[in-house]
């Protein structure tokens, strides 16, 4: 996938850029932040990858390793400084704002259905600061979409930040932790982040490719309630000049103590168990998505800001880690512009593996100092940087170059001296615009650990850079000097004069260092006075109390505690715990709790639909559980009483209340429920003394020969009946009723039948009573209720008979019915009266033609 650095770059065939520099802006001066608007949730926001568990800390050899999210494709594919150098050998360094370049020659990718043709391109930086409360660290991203066409030649971009929290620190991103033009928004039930979507030129264009992608985060402070608090701006130029599109300070960071500003550290990881690392790189459009370069060409740089100027990382991977969007098929080849020595990745489509391609084992440096306050570095005639504050320090490519400087405040080129100077592999030059009386001075350490990186940084703005070994020198003018002392990982506290005067002769400064240990208090809360509890630490310390605090010294660090007590009717929230000292002393709570065992609660019997239980201790304080069937309760050691109830009053439990004891174990307790019944009376009138009778619900009868009946039932519609004696019937018939939570009394009126006897004659003839047909023998007796009836009878050839009766209770009616027969007449009078019938229907018909004729005649005169 990679060059080797190993052949002479001269002999590679390469493609040469010019990456034009652009004049730094000065950083914000933080006075006021951009004002806040809050627009709609974003429908997309960029994923942090997941953490490793295990983390490597400090020493020559023993870095974090820059494969432990990512072995192999898909990756986020780009530049990127882990803090690693070659030999594994971890570096650490700080900055306030780092410059990602991406030339886009061409552009083509496919992903899924629901990311399309889009991608991102994004500058990942780490923002780290401590306040009294502990150490912040936070996730920066600047960020361009990318909605590519396939074979357009154009994308459309779209330009947006996001900020996550990876602290160990507790707190996370709220409304009131974050001021800027964006908002926080909730990505799953944990995990917040903010989002603000760019309003300035250049976003949301279409641009033609080939273009360039420049991305640019500042760190700096400004005020909040009259406090310094940390800072960072977002800013972009794709063509459009430089736009500053948001600028977010740490409202909440009030109490700083030390502002780190972007921080690359390849001694460990960060607590989100990702890494210190700084990385421009392009994968997925958002969400954790990943895409597939089909046809692309891609340059990459990444330079931090030195304190002069933007210099080039010294040490690149093709990948970076932090994030979750990532990039298949991409293949990348390092590369420099033979010109100015400037390095940069070129990615293309096509089969690749992850790997490190240039290191500071091979890669160079310049360093030009002299009294310019702001200017230009140009190598072999081509602005490459700012020159500012005396000063420019530049990563380069092996070779052999000509340097000049460009003094803003003359108008005139200063030729860095004589002729050129030959880079070579690993190895810098350091210039001297006038090297004339000037004088070693040389800075010796003592105590540090072998391979423990420290910087000096002196008032006339020369830094030294990491230092490995056990002395710096440096050549200076006569003069009084200033200088600060500090060590990579901030363990050592340095001691050393401050100051010093160069008078003609050599000058040496002793700096000893002694390890930094800071006060960690673990404060106990929840146990009862006097209870012993215990504490062991990571570094083998063991301590065991009966007060609220303990105390341990600490050097900075990552560390873990557990904890633990002698009253096992307590356990602490957590039983392990992880913490990080970092520069400064902390309180780390641990809260303890009676221990809980789960009180079952069976349901039992009939179900209501819902049901609650009330469980009260001896302090009175309540708890009420609500719901349908079985439930559980997590109850301490103690007594207890409950009270239970249903929603449903057609259910009532067994035993309304009860108490019981938790002691150490699980537990059960059955609450039995049943349907409630009321009592339905019926009270019988009319039967004489004695007389049986009988009510019928739902198939389910009660006899009685008193005068009362009743029946328990639950809330519901019911039918009853009252079946008929022989001598007796129920006046109401069928009698439908409800029972709605509350006794009842129906009252049912008993009648005695009537009769109705006799005989009929001719004995085959057929009787009715009210039009109904009845059977009998000859002979009848109809039992019926009282009232009136119409007895009636026919039979062929006999006349009808018709008669109404009415009949009082218990009345007998006897009816002897004789049906008459009908005269038939002779033969002779039949014809007669059928030949008269047809004469006289004959004289009708004349007269009526008759009739019409003259009316006719009338009408014809």
């Amino acid at each position: 996938m990679s060059s080797s650095f190993a052949k002479p770059f001269l002999a590679l065939i390469m493609v040469s850029i010019v990456i034009m520099q652009v004049p730094l802006y000065s950083l914000p001066n933080g006075d006021q932040p951009l004002a806040v608007s809050h627009p709609a949730a974003p429908a997309h926001a960029l994923i942090p990858s997941h953490g490793i568990g295990h983390v490597n800390t400090g020493g020559k050899g023993n870095a974090v390793n820059p494969y432990a999210l990512y072995s192999g494709e898909p990756a986020p594919m780009g530049i990127a400084d882990f803090g690693v150098g070659p030999g594994n050998t971890p570096y650490y360094y700080n900055t306030t704002a780092f410059l990602g370049i991406a030339k886009i020659n061409s552009l083509s990718v496919r992903g899924l259905p629901s990311s399309g043709r889009a991608m991102s391109f994004q500058l990942n930086v780490i923002l780290q600061f401590n306040t009294t409360l502990g150490s912040y660290d936070y996730w920066i991203q600047d960020v361009a979409e990318v909605n590519t066409t396939q074979g357009s030649g154009t994308g459309v971009i779209t330009i947006w930040n996001n900020i996550w929290n990876m602290s160990a620190n507790p707190s996370t991103l709220n409304p009131n932790s974050l001021h800027g033009n964006g908002s926080i928004y909730l990505y799953n039930s944990a995990d917040y982040f903010y989002y603000d979507g760019a309003t300035t030129a250049g976003s949301s264009i279409t641009s033609a490719y080939p273009t360039t992608l420049q991305f640019l985060v500042k760190s700096y402070q400004t005020t909040y309630g009259g406090k310094a608090v940390p800072a960072v701006s977002f800013t972009y130029n794709d063509g459009y000049g430089w736009q500053t599109f948001d600028n977010v300070y740490f409202q909440f960071a009030t109490s700083m103590v030390r502002d780190n500003g972007f921080v690359v550290n390849g001694n460990s990881y960060n607590p989100y168990r990702t890494f210190f690392d700084a990385e421009l790189v392009m994968g997925g459009p958002y969400s954790g998505y990943n895409t597939t370069d089909k046809a692309s060409s891609v340059n990459f740089s990444l330079e931090y800001y030195n304190g002069h100027n933007f210099k080039e990382i010294s040490n690149a991977y093709d990948f970076g880690s932090d994030t979750a969007e990532a990039m298949s098929n991409v293949l990348t080849t390092d590369y420099f512009d033979s010109s100015t020595g400037q390095f940069y990745l070129s990615d293309t489509a096509g089969s690749g593996s992850l790997t490190r391609t240039y290191s500071s084992s091979y890669s160079s440096w310049m360093t030009v100092i002299g009294s310019i306050s702001k200017g230009y570095l140009y190598v072999n005639g081509t602005n490459v940087t700012e020159f500012v504050n005396d000063l420019v320090n530049v990563t380069m490519a092996p070779g052999t170059y000509h340097f000049s400087i460009w003094d803003a405040s003359t108008k005139q080129f200063i030729t860095v001296g004589s002729g050129s100077f030959t880079l070579l592999p690993g190895k810098g030059v350091t210039y001297e615009l006038s090297t004339i009386g000037s004088y070693n001075v040389t800075f010796a350490e003592t105590g540090l650990a072998p391979g423990t990186t420290w910087y000096v940084n002196l008032s006339n703005h020369v830094n030294s850079g990491g230092i490995s070994g056990v002395t710096y020198t440096v050549s200076l003018f006569n003069g009084t000097y200033t200088y600060r002392v500090s060590d990579s990982g901030r363990l050592y506290h340095p001691v050393y004069a401050n100051s010093f005067v160069v008078e003609g002769k050599t000058v040496l400064e002793n700096i000893s260092f002694t390890p930094v240990m800071y006060n960690v208090t673990f404060m106990e809360s929840g146990l009862p006075t006097g209870t012993a509890w215990y504490l062991n630490l990571s570094t083998g310390q063991a301590n065991a109390s009966v007060s609220s605090n303990v105390s341990a010294a600490m050097f900075n660090g990552t560390y873990t505690y557990t904890v633990a007590s002698s009253n096992k009717m307590y356990e602490p929230s957590a039983f392990t715990g992880a913490f990080t000292v970092s520069g400064t002393a902390q309180n780390i709570q641990i809260l303890f709790s009676p221990v809980e065992y789960v009180v079952d609660f069976i349901q039992a019997g009939v179900h209501p639909p819902t049901w609650s239980i009330t469980i009260t201790n001896s302090a009175n304080l309540k708890d009420t559980i609500t719901g349908a069937g079985d439930r559980g309760v997590l109850l301490s050691n103690g007594t207890y009483s409950y009270f239970v109830s249903s929603e449903n009053k057609d259910y009532a439990p067994s035993a309304y209340s009860g108490s019981f004891n938790v002691q150490g174990s699980r537990q059960s307790i059955t609450i039995t429920f049943h349907a409630v019944n009321y009592t339905v009376y019926f009270n019988e009138t009319g039967l004489p003394k004695s007389a049986s009778w009988i009510v019928d619900i739902g198939g389910h009868s009660e006899s009685s020969t008193g005068t009362s009946i009743h029946f328990n039932l639950t809330n519901g519609t019911y039918s009853a009946g009252f079946p008929s004696s022989s001598l007796y019937y129920a006046d109401t018939g069928n009698l439908s009723f409800k029972v709605a939570g509350k006794n009842a009394t129906f009252n049912v009126k008993f009648s005695e039948y009537s009769f109705i006897t006799g005989s009929i004659t001719p004995s085959t003839a057929s009787i009715y009573i009210n039009g109904n047909p009845v059977s009998h023998s000859g002979t009848f007796n109809f039992t019926v209720k009282n009232g009136t009836y119409t007895v009636s009878s026919n039979d062929s050839g006999y006349h009808g008979y018709n008669q109404t009766v009415k009949l009082a209770p218990g009345q007998k009616v006897t009816i002897n019915i004789v049906l008459s027969k009908i005269q038939s007449t002779s033969s002779f009078t039949a014809i007669f009266s059928h030949y008269f019938e047809y004469i006289l229907i004959s004289v009708i018909a004349l007269v009526v033609l008759a009739g019409a004729a003259m009316v006719g005649h009338r009408r014809d005169k």
